[in-house]
């Protein structure tokens, strides 16, 4: 008898556990963060919107073609290495930007930080469906407004800082020091392993169990592709300029600034 009572909770509890870890593995903050600082990196290094649209073309596309390599690290060498480099890249990335002077290294700095970030987002988002497939439970609607509230706790935060006095480069050193404290964390919970293999309390982790034909798979990668890339190029012009257009154009004060960036998350 108290074997049956301790089993729903355990499994509750491991519910609960896996829900806290992938709540925390949502890129929201360091999103909000970068938004708002991108119009002091611009300042600092005298780069025109041409200038800076090229350097995140080549972040976009690093992130892309890296998105292959992430997506075999999860599924042959498990979750937690594609975690470790994703959230602990990420947070070298912005470490980064705090040191880097010049325009070279800047570009190089940008390149590899859409590696990372690519593998961040894919982090959370493979999570997101193990947890859905384990526990058949939604859970990627409610990621996706962590996320947007995330994003804009980075922007409205990033903006309070500046505001007092905190110089953009210590909100690197700060976010970036968070994130690689993040990933050693990610070191201490149990994570999905290789496709196919099973979780600790027993149960399934997401594997190789249905896999859709070829014409099917494409199509299903041509619509999602489509819609993605109508939804991204809005989402990313946005993200990549409305720095510039409120704090530079605009001449808004940091807080201001933060504020008006946060509100673009809701």
């Amino acid at each position: 008898l108290s074997k049956k009572r301790e089993e729903p909770f355990v499994e509750k509890k491991a519910k609960v556990s896996s829900a806290f870890v992938v709540d925390v593995s949502v890129p929201g903050v360091p999103n909000g963060v970068w938004a708002m600082l991108l119009d002091d990196l611009v300042s600092d290094f005298h780069l025109s919107p041409g200038q800076l649209g090229m350097a995140l073309t080549l972040q976009s596309g690093a992130g892309l073609l890296s998105l292959w390599l992430g997506g075999r690290i999860a599924d042959k060498a498990g979750r937690k290495p594609l975690a470790l480099l994703g959230i602990g890249g990420t947070g070298i990335f912005f470490i980064s930007l705090a040191f880097v002077e010049r325009d070279p290294a800047l570009l190089a700095v940008f390149f590899a930080g859409g590696i990372f970030i690519s593998w961040y987002d894919m982090i959370a988002n493979t999570l997101g469906g193990d947890y859905e497939r384990n526990y058949s439970s939604h859970v990627m609607t409610h990621l996706h407004a962590a996320f947007s509230g995330e994003a804009a706790a980075g922007a409205w935060a990033s903006g309070l800082l500046l505001a007092r006095g905190v110089t953009y480069t210590k909100i690197y050193l700060l976010t970036g020091s968070a994130l690689v404290l993040l990933a050693v964390l990610f070191l201490m919970v149990p994570l999905p392993g290789k496709s196919g293999e099973s979780r600790e309390d027993g149960g399934d982790f997401a594997g190789e169990k249905q896999r859709p034909g070829l014409k099917k798979g494409l199509s299903v990668i041509l619509f999602a592709g489509t819609m993605v890339a109508l939804c991204f190029f809005i989402d990313g012009s946005l993200e990549g300029f409305l720095s510039l257009y409120l704090r530079g154009f605009l001449q808004s004060d940091p807080l201001l600034g933060g504020i008006g960036i946060a509100s673009l998350h809701f």
